[in-house]
């Protein structure tokens, strides 16, 4: 077994009248540099600690040795798993956080590196720990008081710099030191292709969505187990996170996927962020803190809205974009809390009308994509429909030719197509501005304030709505933020005060509600 030698560096960074001076110094916080650098010789070293000295050996003026330097090596980790980890900080500089090494190191490509970097909370610290199959090399830069932090980027990279400049003069001045050309791959390193999810042995799920890795691994503890980490699973979606459905939420209204299943549910996650943002004063919404991989979560717990009882208000503002053998109906969400989707229905020169496309669920992007014949005109409304499945009215109807259209006498829930009638058998239009909403209440709940209001008429093409808080009735009111439901949740511990809520459309902002006190 070949001793790799190490050396930590430790470099203090002051500042004085923007002057920088440079320190060699012993610093000593939970673990030391050379404390930290023994540790990843070891990885070099094919899992054999061997302890840092400085003097190998002392004589006396009769050249008789009166101390000699006594190695004690050590196994600490296999050299399976050293390989293993040697094999990962590799790409720490192939793709990773220390990639400019590629260009400091002068001979990279030519003596194999791998490495870690690492920081301490607003760059108080930097640091890297880089190693070849012969030398470890440890780097430490910052400030002797955390109070300082490494503010440009060339600051924040000097552990790397450091490294680099050292290597090079090493390198170049000792190459006897850099003998060997390649990590060593021990015996038991074997290569599998496996979940990238769990890690585990590959099911037709895992083939079916793709999510396949190949990697290396100790033969001795190759996965064995199947993928568990993936399910095939019909879900519907509410504020970013994905639930079960209701018994009653129809199935056009649910889409079905290959989810991953999180060792805590997300759904679970967001009632316990709930909970703790109780005590946390933060004005943040919920959707703030959601990973970005939500829509793969797997759901554990069922939709958590409630039917209102009725049939929903149905969609406003639609339009029809005729391009390229191809119809696009856009619309305005009607905006209660409990509607999961819309549906467009279709009728082809003044026939009936039939559902066609799949269903929009609330909270993507409101429209449908029609592919229709030329010679042919076309006429179309949508509805929504709630998670208990109740459907409104059908919206105003609207047209390829521009034309009126007739009414859909076989709609189960009858209404009037046109969505309203101001006197000349045309639907309304949509107005200047919203009306100010109207209803508004306002509850202490568990985690700040639960705001609620009545819907604007869907006629008013209203596209979210803005909620305002001040101390005073008569004060200053300050944005909390937007929403395109007519309920807000405020995620606050102060929320004593005086609310308001605007409506917005694409013509401005109306009036604000009545301000709405709660102690």
């Amino acid at each position: 077994m070949g001793f790799v030698r190490s050396l930590g560096i430790t470099t203090i960074v002051e500042e004085d009248n923007n002057a920088q001076t440079g320190v060699i110094g012993g610093l000593k916080y939970g673990v030391t540099v050379e404390e930290l650098t023994n540790a990843y010789a070891a990885i070099a070293n094919q899992g054999v600690f061997n302890d840092a000295y400085m003097i190998k050996e002392i004589r006396d003026a009769n050249n008789e040795i009166v101390y000699k330097h006594k190695s004690d090596p050590q196994r600490v980790v296999s050299e399976q798993s050293a390989y293993l980890m040697t094999d990962m900080l590799r790409t720490v500089i192939t793709d990773g956080t220390a990639v400019t090494l590629q260009n400091k190191f002068k001979n990279y490509g030519k003596i194999p590196i791998a490495g870690k970097t690492g920081t301490t909370q607003n760059y108080g610290d930097v640091w890297f720990q880089g190693f070849t199959p012969d030398v470890t090399l440890g780097v430490w830069a910052g400030h002797e008081k955390v109070i300082h932090t490494l503010k440009t980027k060339e600051a924040q990279g000097r552990a790397r710099s450091i490294w680099a400049e050292i290597m090079n003069s090493v390198t170049e001045a000792k190459p006897e030191l850099f003998p060997t050309k390649e990590f060593h791959k021990p015996d038991g390193i074997v290569s599998m292709t496996v979940s990238s999810v769990s890690g585990k042995l590959p099911t037709e799920l895992t083939r079916a969505s793709g999510k396949l890795v190949t990697d290396i691994f100790n033969a001795k503890f190759v996965p064995k187990e199947p993928d568990d980490a993936l399910v095939k699973v019909k879900y519907i979606s509410y504020n970013g996170v994905n639930y079960l459905p209701q018994p009653g939420t129809p199935e056009d209204l649910l889409r079905e996927s290959i989810m991953i299943v999180r060792e805590t549910p997300l759904d679970t996650l967001i009632e316990e962020l709930k909970s703790v943002l109780g005590k946390v004063k933060t004005a943040k919404p919920l959707s703030y803190y959601l990973p970005k991989d939500a829509a793969q979560s797997a759901p554990s717990k069922i939709d958590p809205r409630q039917d209102d009882g009725s049939a929903p208000n149905p969609p406003g503002h639609i339009a029809v974009e005729t391009v390229n053998g191809k119809v696009r109906v856009s619309f305005t969400p009607a905006g209660q809390a409990d509607i999961a989707g819309y549906r467009l229905y279709r009728a082809v020169d003044g026939g009936s009308y039939n559902k066609v496309e799949a269903s929009v669920p609330t909270g993507q992007e409101p429209k449908f994509v029609n592919y229709i014949s030329s010679g042919q005109s076309y006429s179309y409304y949508v509805t929504s429909v709630d998670v208990a499945g109740n459907e409104s009215a059908p919206s105003e109807i609207t047209s390829t030719n521009g034309l009126p259209a007739e009414p859909d006498p076989g709609f189960p829930n009858g209404g009037d197509p046109n969505g309203g009638d101001n006197g000349s058998g045309q639907p309304d239009s949509v107005v200047s501005v919203p009306n100010a909403p109207v209803g508004l209440t306002v509850r202490a709940s568990d985690i700040g304030a639960s705001l609620s209001w009545r819907a604007n008429s869907s006629q008013e093409g209203v596209t979210q709505y803005q909620v305002w808080f001040s101390a005073a009735q008569q004060g200053n009111y300050t944005l909390l933020g937007t929403t395109d439901t007519p309920d807000f949740e405020y995620v606050d511990t102060l929320t004593s005060g005086w609310y308001q809520v605007t409506a917005v459309n694409a013509n401005g902002e109306s009036e604000p509600s009545a301000a709405v006190k709660l102690n």
